[in-house]
Order: C-alpha cells, then structure tokens, then sequence
C-alpha cells in the first residue's frame, strides 16, 4: 500500500500550519508545513484498566475517559456512517463536479482516486457514495434541514421486549 505523510494505516489531520500524524495508537507528531517536526506525543493506553478500576472502587471522579465524552466521540463516527448510509453512489466524473469548489476535499479525493487505481479498483465499476450533506441540533442530538428524515430515521431502531432502550424527553 502506498503512505501518505509516511503513515500506512493511522490518521492525518492537515491544518492551516501543518499536520498532525499518528502511525499507532499511543504517539502522534505535529509537523509543520514543511515538514519540520515541532512536538512528539507519546502515552500509553489505561483507559480500559481505568474503566475497571473505576468500576471497582466507584469513584467515577477518576475515570479518565467520562461517558458524556465518549459518548461525542463515538456521535462523530455516527454521524459520518449515516450521512454515508442515505448518500448516493456516484460517478467518479459526478463526484468531482460536487466537490470542485472544496479544495480540501477535492485534494483528499484525488488522493483516494490514485490509492484505489494503484490497488486495481475501478470505481467506474465499484462506485463511490457521496455522502448526504446533514445539520444537526447539537443540543437536541437530533437532524434538521435537508436529508434530516431518513437521518433521523437511523438513530435509533426498533428493539424488542424486554430488551428496550427508553426514549427520553
């Protein structure tokens, strides 16, 4: 597989001053435009052992991780799973007309384009789903606007007794 800013599976976040590049789970480095390395982050991962020891001695002050944050961490990943879920499958020809005015977007797609090509997927063949643009009322954690009824549709699902998870409020 090809790497983008050295890294093969992790993340990269591309900002305005540089990057942030994580090839693991428990170091990241900061970057600037030129490539300069500015900080290296390195830790380890206790938040398991922390969840257990919390759930030994009920302290939930020492949980690492709280569930209202967990919680918006996992909503963004949500998030971008329904948005694909209602989006289209499009034409590669489609999907770069939709996206020619986003620079950003446009850079990342054709790096996708050249990663798939280089791993022999024809996406005139396997197409691609655009996603469904969605707003959302943070406070309601709730959809509005275009394409808020189908979204809305797959926040939850239909559970069956005794195992139902109360609506709230």
């Amino acid at each position: 597989m090809d790497k983008y800013h050295g890294v093969s599976i992790g993340n990269v976040v591309d900002c305005e001053g540089g990057s942030l590049v994580t090839g693991g789970y428990f170091a990241a480095n900061a970057y600037d435009r030129a490539g300069k390395l500015l900080k290296e982050f390195k830790g380890e991962d206790r938040h398991m052992a922390n969840f257990i020891e919390v759930m030994r001695n009920r302290k939930t002050a020492e949980l690492y991780g709280p569930i209202d944050e967990g919680h918006i961490s996992s909503a963004l990943c949500h998030l971008g799973n329904i948005s694909h879920e209602i989006g289209r499958a499009e034409t590669p020809g489609v999907l770069q007309e939709k996206i020619k005015g986003d620079t950003p977007l446009a850079e990342a797609y054709g790096r996708m384009a050249d990663h798939l090509a280089a791993n022999n997927v024809d996406l005139a063949k396997t197409p691609l789903t655009f996603g469904a643009p969605l707003a959302v009322d943070s406070g309601a954690e709730r959809f509005i606007g275009e394409n808020s009824a189908p979204a809305n549709a797959l926040l939850t699902r239909d559970y069956r007794a005794p195992f139902v998870v109360p609506q709230l409020a």
